[in-house]
């Protein structure tokens, strides 16, 4: 379903055309009626599509593409999933999928670009990245929250668990690490590219994407943080489930030997 929207800005107004759960025929129409390029729509219906920044010269068409956080259910770990951005002339293209999962990241995107009147497309598109940045940050925060928490549980009891609750931890922070990378190059192409070649950025759109960067450098450094702890602290259990396994291997064999002394000696 397309839904277009004719938002309201500070000199002027956009159309910000919102796709959900695109269809064929959906892509036929914004191919064909918007100009939009087929590899562009290839980019935007891709669920492992990488962070990128790429412009069309021959329709002048930018899109980025920004990899978002969010909780897999089914999984029951953290996992991210790609929100494209396509800019046409005026026009701001969104693509989203209506799923359990993505519920929050839907509503977010929806209350960013309506919640106020931006300066310009450019303004509102960095506002709303910024917006998903800082999902990162509340996601580590809840890592780390957990990591802490399974500390405490392995001071009261050592348990085999609390190791595959770290692994899972680390699989969480190397999909956030993968992603904030991703997301900082494919920034920099667009600050690279956007605002040389295309576009000159205003200062308030160039101050609200440094803003971008900031927080995704502070995700980067947090999540380096928090993965060495997290590391540090899985080698330890390990050992220390490792040197509990042969204390009991040693009572038990001092046990057995214990108990054939009798027939032994009779």
């Amino acid at each position: 379903m397309i839904n277009r929207n004719i938002i309201q800005l500070e000199n002027g107004s956009m159309e910000w055309v919102n796709t959900v759960n695109i269809t064929a025929e959906n892509k036929k129409v914004l191919n064909e009626k918007d100009k939009l390029s087929t590899e562009f729509l290839e980019y935007a219906t891709d669920a492992d599509e990488s962070p990128r920044s790429e412009y069309d010269d021959l329709n002048r068409i930018k899109l980025l593409c920004f990899d978002v956080p969010y909780y897999d259910r089914i999984m029951e770990s953290l996992a991210t999933v790609p929100l494209v951005f396509i800019i046409r002339e005026n026009t701001l293209y969104t693509f989203i999928e209506k799923n359990e999962d993505y519920e929050y990241l839907n509503s977010l995107l929806e209350n960013t670009v309506t919640e106020k009147v931006y300066d310009s497309m450019y303004h509102l598109l960095f506002s709303v990245v910024y917006k998903f940045c800082l999902i990162y940050h509340d996601k580590l925060k809840v890592i780390n929250k957990e990591r802490a928490d399974i500390k405490k549980s392995f001071r009261k009891s050592v348990k085999n668990t609390d190791i595959y609750r770290l692994l899972n931890i680390e699989q969480g922070l190397t999909y956030l690490s993968t992603s904030l990378k991703a997301n900082r190059l494919a920034l920099n192409t667009l600050k690279r590219h956007w605002n040389v070649n295309i576009k000159k950025l205003s200062e308030v759109e160039g101050e609200k994407l440094e803003d971008v960067m900031i927080e995704i450098d502070q995700a980067m450094e947090m999540t380096e943080i928090i993965t060495t702890i997290a590391e540090k602290e899985k080698t330890t259990y390990s050992t220390v489930i490792d040197n509990n396994l042969n204390t009991t291997m040693k009572f038990l064999t001092v046990f057995t030997i214990l108990l054939e002394i009798p027939s032994m000696i009779f």
